[in-house]
């Protein structure tokens, strides 16, 4: 058991920190387990690509000295009580990543990438405020162009802001 520990993941050209990892020669099983304490947003382990990537990870170290059969993921949530899992052979696991590999690799030199923006991807994206791909759906779902707050006056916020919480209920 080894928990807080950085891994990398050299398929993919990348590496995470997985809360805790377990490595259990006798039944030929690692395991991941990521703790997400958020509240609000489940979130699944069952094809969880952070989890899979973790797992790879750690199946890439550990393969070298240990005859690995199955990789297991688990995201633990308990402030919605809730604790999912994904059991995959090493197998099913290296498909995922041969699978996957040439997406991040077109996506990690992508220059120009297409924007999707959607309540799913884009709700903890810290890019939000100035994606444009949101602000064109926005402008073409009401209709209405909202004028630049960033650019107005100190007083032209001093405006809006209290009445902020309204209109995002309005809309």
């Amino acid at each position: 058991l080894q928990v807080e520990q950085r891994v990398s993941v050299e398929r993919f050209k990348t590496w995470g920190t997985v809360d805790a990892r377990v490595v259990n020669e006798p039944q030929r099983i690692v395991r991941t387990t990521d703790l997400k304490y958020g509240a609000g947003v489940p979130v699944s382990a069952i094809g969880n690509a952070q989890l899979r990537t973790y797992a790879l990870g750690v199946y890439e170290e550990v393969s070298l000295f240990a005859d690995i059969e199955f990789v297991e993921t688990a995201i633990v949530q308990p402030r919605v009580d809730s604790i999912t899992t994904e059991r995959l052979t090493v197998a099913e696991l290296l498909a995922w990543a041969d699978e996957t590999a040439p997406i991040l690799e077109v996506a990690r030199y992508d220059t120009n990438p297409a924007l999707n923006p959607g309540p799913k991807q884009c709700r903890f994206c810290r890019a939000k405020p100035d994606c444009p791909a949101i602000r064109n759906l926005v402008v073409d779902t009401t209709g209405v162009v909202f004028e630049n707050l960033e650019a107005s006056p100190a007083e032209r916020l001093a405006a809006v802001l209290p009445r902020l919480d309204m209109i995002e209920d309005w809309c």
